[in-house]
């Protein structure tokens, strides 16, 4: 679970790294003892006059990350 909380905050930090580009209501979903896999929700916001794609997701703590939009 440490690790699932870690993997959010980094993500969240990196996007707010960027200029311009906003996140809010970062929630990480709570898993069960030995769970495989889990979920990240978020919104975030573009705050720019110009087309900004979030084009893929990866990580350094899994072998899957899987973006949905």
């Amino acid at each position: 679970m440490k690790k699932i909380l870690l993997l959010g905050a980094l993500f969240a930090v990196n996007l707010w790294a960027v200029n311009d580009i906003e996140v809010k209501n970062a929630l990480v979903k709570q898993t069960p003892p030995h769970a495989k896999n889990s979920a990240i929700f978020l919104t975030i916001f573009n705050n720019t006059d110009k087309d900004i794609a979030l084009i893929g997701v990866k990580s350094d703590i899994s072998e899957a990350s899987e973006l949905h939009t």
